[in-house]
């Protein structure tokens, strides 16, 4: 029942979030639980437009949503996804959560880590990871990520290196 825990995970990241987020926050932030802290999901991830993807994940958005546990409304004022747990989906995860255990301290964690900054943050700490998974070198990490994400700076980048560092991810 990996399916299970996974959206335990989820609907957790969402309630503790305390409020709205999207679509990218909840792909950086399950990327940075399981990647970087180690929670088993299980998730496959390629690098996308906005850092690391998983589309195992992104179909498992659109089953709670479709179950009723998370409510999804694209935001054309944000030009983006404004995503909630539902009622529904706080009873399931009060039902689930001991079962299937997702580590509140790893989520509490996560949130973190990116501070108020949602979206932007948890770009660059996902793909600074994702690099960092690939070579252990931080020059070559902060080539890669400014090949592909010129809009952030050096000293983002090497902020984004030394958070991941001090959190024992990298």
């Amino acid at each position: 029942m990996k399916e299970i825990k996974r959206f335990v995970a989820i609907l957790s990241l969402l309630e503790n979030a305390q409020g709205i987020v999207g679509k990218t926050f909840i792909h950086k932030g399950i990327y940075i639980l399981q990647e970087g802290l180690k929670e088993d999901l299980g998730y496959r991830y390629k690098l996308h437009f906005y850092g690391p993807f998983s589309q195992e994940l992104a179909s498992d958005i659109d089953v709670l949503h479709y179950m009723g546990l998370i409510n999804v409304q694209y935001d054309m004022d944000a030009s983006g996804y404004r995503i909630e747990i539902t009622e529904k989906g706080r009873k399931f995860l009060k039902k689930y959560k001991q079962k299937y255990y997702v580590d509140e301290r790893k989520i509490a964690k996560v949130l973190s880590l990116i501070d108020r900054e949602f979206t932007r943050k948890m770009e660059l700490l996902g793909t600074v990871l994702y690099f960092a998974k690939l070579t252990n070198d931080e020059t070559e990490i902060k080539n890669l990520v400014n090949m592909c994400k010129p809009h952030f700076s050096d000293s983002e980048i090497e902020e984004a290196l030394k958070r991941l560092r001090e959190e024992g991810m990298i």
